[in-house]
């Protein structure tokens, strides 16, 4: 009659060890799974910036480009006129000189 009795209350404890380390497992897994979905998210937002940073890259290369053309149409404009100028001084230099 007393085997049982005795080996009750440790058989309790046993019980109640076993229930604190599950406890602090399932605390621990939970932690891991928080900790998991955190660095998804972080992972995804550094994803989504790094997207961000290349479109932005891209769209000022285009700006760059598009401005490199213009000034290029702008520097050809004003080659020819200053080519006209020229020839115009040059035909007045002529006059000029056969007046002289």
């Amino acid at each position: 009659g007393e085997g049982p009795s005795v080996s009750s209350p440790s058989l309790a404890g046993e019980e109640a060890t076993v229930a604190k380390q599950l406890q602090s497992e399932t605390g621990a897994l939970a932690a891991l799974a928080r900790t998991a979905v955190l660095a998804r998210s972080v992972a995804e937002a550094a994803e989504a910036r790094r997207g961000a940073e290349q479109a932005a890259a891209l769209a000022l290369a285009d700006a760059m480009s598009r401005q490199g053309r213009e000034l290029g149409a702008l520097a050809g404009k004003e080659a020819s006129v200053a080519r006209e100028a020229a020839e115009r001084l040059c035909v007045e230099g002529a006059a000029v000189t056969e007046q002289l």
